[in-house]
C-alpha cells in the first residue's frame, strides 16, 4: 500500500513544474472531492472524508472506527496538489458509477469528484480502474491519520455524531381482503417515528400517504409489541377460517429478531389492542399523499412496486443491479431513501420480478403499489358468511 501512494505522488508532483495549484479562500471554497467506506454485515471500519478546494477538511467516524463523530483538519499543500491533479488527470467521468455491484457484503469504497463537469460518484468493492486503487489508498490514509483533527463538540463537549444509527423499518401493519367490502391498507413504522400508509381497495384513503408518529403513541406500540404475550401469542386455528380478513403485524427489534403474527380473530387482548391502534392511526389526520392517484396512468403504474431495501445500502447504486430490468426509481418513500417506488419494464413478467427480487438479500420487503388483487367476488351469499370477517370494518370505512 505504501509503495503504491510512493509512486501516486512521485507520478502527479513531476506535473507541478509546469503547472501550480493554487486553494480557493475560505470565501469562495467548495468541495473537491468526498471519500467514504460504507458499513459491511461484520465489524468493517465506517467513515468519510470531505476535502474542500480552501485545504480544509471534515472527517466523520460512524462505526468501528478510533475516532469517532465529526472533526476537523488542514491538508498541506503537496498534498492537496497531488490530490487534485490526480483527479483533472484521471477524468473520472469515464468510470462507471458502480463496480462489483453483484457482491452483496463488504466494505464499499466511494468517491465523489466534484469537477468542471459536475458531480461524479464512483463506487467499488474491489475493482479499480485506471489509478484510481492508489487515490483511494491516498485518502484513505488522510482519513486515518492520527494528527491534526480537531474534534467538533457541542455544548456538552459531547462528540455531534457518535454513531451512525440509519433509520430502518420497525414494523408493519396490513389488512387483507375478505368475501366483502373490508378495507385494505398497509402501514409502515420507521425507527424515526414516520409512518407509511398504502391504501388500497374499500380504504378510506387510497395511494401512498406519509405522517410522523406522535412520540407518545410510538413509545405505545413499542412497549405492545414488546409484552409477552405477544411474543407467545399462537394464532393458527384462524388458518381453519376462509371467510375473515387477515391481520398482520411484523416486529423487526433488530438486524435479526423478528416477530411476525398473523389472524382473523382478534381473541386476546393485545392483537385487539394492536389492531385499534393501527385502525386508530389510519383514521387520524394529518397524513400527507406522496404519490397522488392522478398523478399516474393506470397503465404507467402496471410495472410498479414498492421497494424496502437494507439500509446500509445505497438505492441510487442497488438499482444499477437491476439494469437487466430496466428498473428506475421512480420516487423515494421514506426519508432514509430505503424505501421506494420502483418502476420495470412493462413486457416483463411483474411476478417473475417480484419473486427474483425477493430472493436478493439486500431487499427487505417487496409491496404492490397500484391496485391490489381484487377482493374475492361477492355475493349475497359470501356476503352473509363474511360477516364475521367484517364486523369490525364498517367502522374504519365511516
Amino acid at each position: 500500500m505504501k509503495s503504491n501512494i510512493l509512486i501516486f505522488f512521485s507520478a502527479i508532483l513531476c506535473a507541478f513544474s509546469c503547472n501550480s495549484v493554487k486553494m480557493d479562500s475560505a470565501e469562495t471554497a467548495t468541495k473537491l472531492v468526498e471519500f467514504s467506506k460504507s458499513p459491511c454485515y461484520g465489524t468493517c471500519p465506517s467513515y468519510s472524508l470531505v476535502i474542500n478546494t480552501d485545504g480544509s477538511m471534515e472527517y466523520i467516524g460512524k462505526r468501528h472506527v478510533d475516532r469517532m463523530g465529526v472533526y476537523t483538519s488542514k491538508i498541506d499543500a503537496d498534498t492537496y496538489k497531488a490530490i487534485y491533479t490526480s483527479l483533472k488527470k484521471e477524468n473520472m467521468y469515464q468510470y462507471d458509477d458502480i463496480y462489483n455491484a453483484d457482491v452483496a457484503d463488504g466494505s464499499k469504497t466511494r468517491i465523489i469528484y466534484y469537477g468542471d463537469q459536475g458531480k461524479k460518484a464512483f463506487g467499488t468493492l474491489y475493482t479499480f480502474p485506471g489509478n484510481t486503487k492508489a487515490l483511494a489508498e491516498t485518502l484513505e490514509g488522510i482519513a486515518n491519520s492520527e494528527k491534526g483533527w480537531i474534534a467538533m463538540e457541542t455544548k456538552d463537549n459531547e462528540p455531534v455524531v457518535k454513531e451512525d444509527k440509519p433509520t430502518r423499518k420497525i414494523l408493519s401493519y396490513s389488512q387483507g381482503a375478505c368475501f366483502g367490502t373490508c378495507p385494505i391498507y398497509s402501514i409502515d413504522v420507521f425507527s424515526d417515528r414516520r409512518m407509511m400508509y398504502i391504501g388500497k381497495a374499500n380504504s378510506k384513503r387510497k395511494g401512498i400517504f406519509a405522517k410522523t408518529m406522535k412520540e407518545k403513541d410510538f413509545e405505545e406500540i413499542l412497549a405492545l409489541v414488546k409484552t409477552k404475550e405477544f411474543s407467545t401469542v399462537d394464532t393458527k386455528e384462524d388458518e381453519m377460517i376462509m371467510d375473515a380478513q387477515q391481520f398482520r403485524v411484523l416486529y423487526a427489534e433488530d438486524e435479526r429478531t423478528r416477530r411476525e403474527v398473523k389472524w382473523k380473530v382478534d381473541d386476546t387482548q393485545v392483537l385487539k389492542d394492536i389492531k385499534q391502534f393501527f385502525q386508530n392511526q389510519a383514521d387520524s389526520r394529518g397524513w400527507e399523499e406522496t404519490t397522488p392517484e392522478n398523478s399516474t396512468s393506470t397503465d404507467e403504474m402496471t410495472n410498479t412496486m414498492i421497494i424496502s431495501i437494507n439500509p446500509e445500502i445505497d438505492a441510487k447504486d442497488w438499482v444499477l443491479t437491476k439494469r437487466h430490468l430496466d428498473a428506475k426509481i421512480v420516487k423515494f418513500l421514506s426519508p432514509n431513501g430505503t424505501y421506494f417506488l420502483l418502476q420495470v419494464n412493462p413486457e416483463l413478467n411483474l411476478e417473475r420480478v417480484k419473486e427474483e427480487l425477493r430472493r436478493d438479500r439486500n431487499v427487505l420487503n417487496v409491496q404492490d403499489s397500484n391496485r391490489p388483487a381484487r377482493p374475492r367476488s361477492t355475493g349475497p351469499k359470501a356476503s352473509k358468511s363474511g360477516q364475521r370477517g367484517t364486523a369490525t370494518i364498517k367502522k374504519d370505512g365511516n
